[in-house]
């Protein structure tokens, strides 16, 4: 546990943890589902992709979070996704404006 107002590490057992392999496989496999829906968002179901890379994009950079001083993993992974995603439902909604203006 950390003070979600300053950060500092309440739980001693955090401090020098690394996640289990097993957290770790499933914490990479969230951040490349982010970036992989976020980028073919941008080509098709923009939407639907996008909600899926913002919410495995979350799930990953929520776990990561539990892990304060691991510096490695795939966190820029997992914040592209999220950032593509909501690029996804930008561009939907540019669109739905532009249309809306051409009639």
């Amino acid at each position: 546990m950390k003070c979600r107002f300053c950060g500092h590490i309440l739980d001693s057992a955090l401090v020098s943890s690394d996640p289990p392999p097993d957290v770790l496989a499933a914490i990479n496999s969230n951040a490349n589902s982010a970036l992989t829906m976020g980028i073919i968002g941008l080509v098709i179901c923009g939407p639907v992709l996008g909600s899926m890379a913002i919410s495995s994009g979350n799930k990953a950079l929520h776990a990561l979070d539990n892990y304060p001083l691991f510096l490695g993993g795939p966190r820029g992974k997992a914040k592209a996704g999220v950032i593509l995603g909501w690029l996804d439902w930008i561009l939907l909604i540019l669109a739905v404006i532009s249309n809306a203006a051409r009639h």
